[in-house]
């Protein structure tokens, strides 16, 4: 069905559409000079009939005073748009009106995230090569769930094709020159089946690295350190999770190495598959080095890497790789924790920790530290020791002591006393009186071993236990009993029985005597037998 746009110029008279001033619905003077030579023809012959037979349009980097693409609207039949270069024009939103279009080519500076057209479902190829965009464009792409194809070529702010991997029909993807290091995604793309990814350049957007001076194993006696690749962040990683090598030359055409800003001479490089070592560092260069930047190329010819199957092309090959690192010299301390807790050691509240470097000093009696905590007051009878020190390899704990406010936010207010008693069943008293003291509101635990206690020659009665054993200190005097049962005697042996088993016990020896002799003469061969 023509669209409205086409509608209208098929429906204006030929000597209207042939007289109308082509600059009042088609205003550049760049855009009418690139759709008239697309319809071969004159500036001055442009029709909006003409240009809705228009199918393909080509801009060049030499059109590069293109600035409104206004009128392309009538372009209705127009399948592929092609731009080649960087131009003024801001706004693309116009190409979303030319329901024909399904090819886009923008290959500009001028392209940028917010500008890129959301082209839809129609859409099956797009190319944003040399274009001003980023990982931010792909919420845009992920609208054309038709699109077959895509590249971004030449782009080092494309790092990651993970997104793409929900587009339903993506066959064709091409970011030559880009800088993705994840290839393990491509295990996710439902039917993609041809990947150009030669040349990525990954690692220029990456943060710098603090590191140890220790992970630089600096020897002194040979003047040189070693840095292994196992500290090299983001790494490039093939679909099956190889991560292919660096260049073990030392020329600087394949490898870069500075130290705090100054490229190193390829002479003072070695390099194998695990590390490079740096050779001719005195102490006190090694000491006074802050950064440092290794910029490599990769050793990853075609042929050296697996292809994922039912691909029928896959190229991942070549590359560089770059990333920052700054060189602490300082060894970092085990933490302070700053802990607070109330009388009984239970935590009222989260701890703090302070982190640093192994010799400097800590403080944690400020106030950031030596908190107010509702509820509670600081018990200043029990301030720690160590509340200000030296961070040093060993973890150290500052512990501060809170006592809980009483109900009714008297501190000072003493409670009376509960008194904690042990008696026999006849109510008799077995053992001094232990007394529990604190302020109003205060809770108390008499369950535990200081007061339910064991008593020599008598064992607590379990079926007695007092229930306010586990309470709160008041104003009124309050008393725990223990009950206690005292243990049986053990019964004492009669005379006669006593007798009995001494004489017994001789005749058991006489016995035993007397086996003992005929034991001697048994054959070696019958087994002992005890005899009772």
């Amino acid at each position: 069905m023509p669209s409205n746009a086409q509608q209208f110029a098929n429906s204006l008279p030929d000597n209207q559409a042939n007289t109308e001033d082509v600059s009042s619905w088609l205003p550049d003077p760049t855009l009418q000079s690139i759709v008239a030579k697309a319809l071969g023809i004159e500036v001055s012959e442009i029709t909006k009939e003409k240009i809705s037979k228009m199918q393909t349009i080509y801009i060049y980097s030499t059109d590069s005073a293109l600035a409104d693409l206004s009128g392309l609207e009538y372009a209705t039949s127009l399948s592929s748009f092609y731009m080649n270069g960087t131009n003024q024009i801001s706004d693309f939103s116009v190409l979303t009106k030319i329901d024909s279009l399904v090819y886009a080519y923008l290959m500009g500076a001028n392209v940028t995230d917010d500008n890129v057209p959301d082209f839809g479902d129609n859409f099956t190829r797009l190319n944003l090569s040399s274009a001003n965009v980023t990982d931010a464009v792909y919420p845009k792409i992920l609208e054309m769930k038709n699109l077959e194809s895509l590249t971004f070529e030449s782009n080092m702010n494309i790092t990651t094709i993970a997104p793409l991997a929900t587009l339903p029909n993506l066959k064709e993807l091409r970011i030559q020159f880009c800088a993705v290091s994840d290839f393990t995604v491509i295990n996710n793309f439902p039917v993609l089946e041809n990947l150009a990814a030669y040349g990525q350049n990954t690692g220029r957007s990456d943060g710098v690295t603090t590191i140890s001076a220790k992970e630089l194993n600096y020897d002194a006696a040979t003047q040189s350190f070693f840095v292994p690749f196992s500290i090299m962040p983001n790494r490039l990683t093939n679909f099956d999770g190889y991560v292919p090598p660096f260049s073990t030359s030392n020329s600087q055409s394949q490898t870069y190495f500075d130290l705090n800003g100054v490229q190193l001479p390829s002479s003072q490089l070695s390099i194998t598959d695990q590390d490079v070592t740096v050779s001719d560092i005195t102490p006190e260069e090694f000491e006074g080095i802050h950064t440092m930047k290794y910029n490599s190329r990769l050793n990853n010819p075609a042929g050296t890497y697996a292809q994922p199957d039912g691909f029928s092309f896959y190229a991942i090959s070549s590359g560089t790789y770059l990333h920052q690192f700054a060189i602490n010299h300082q060894e970092a301390a085990a933490d302070v924790t700053v802990e607070y807790v109330d009388t009984d050691g239970n935590e009222i509240h989260a701890p703090q920790v302070i982190t640093g470097n192994v010799g400097d000093d800590y403080d944690a009696t400020t106030d950031g530290y030596k908190l107010t905590i509702n509820g509670y007051t600081l018990d200043t009878k029990q301030l720690p020791k160590n509340g200000t020190g030296v961070m040093s390899d060993q973890a150290q704990t500052v512990t501060y002591v809170y006592t809980k406010n009483s109900d009714k936010g008297k501190d000072s207010e003493r409670a009376a006393a509960v008194t904690v008693v042990y008696v026999d069943k006849d109510g008799k008293e077995i053992h001094a009186a232990k007394t529990i003291q604190g302020n109003i509101g205060d809770h108390y635990d008499a369950t535990t071993k200081e007061y339910q206690l064991s008593i020599n020659g008598y064992h607590l009665d379990e079926s007695q236990l007092p229930e306010n054993r586990i309470g709160k200190l008041g104003k009124e005097p309050q008393t725990i009993t223990y009950v206690y049962t005292k243990d049986a005697s053990p019964a004492k042996t009669s005379t006669s029985e006593q007798k009995n088993k001494t004489s017994t016990s001789r005749k058991e020896n006489t016995n035993y005597q007397k086996d003992s002799e005929s034991k001697a003469k048994l054959p070696q061969t019958m087994t002992y037998q005890k005899v009772i």
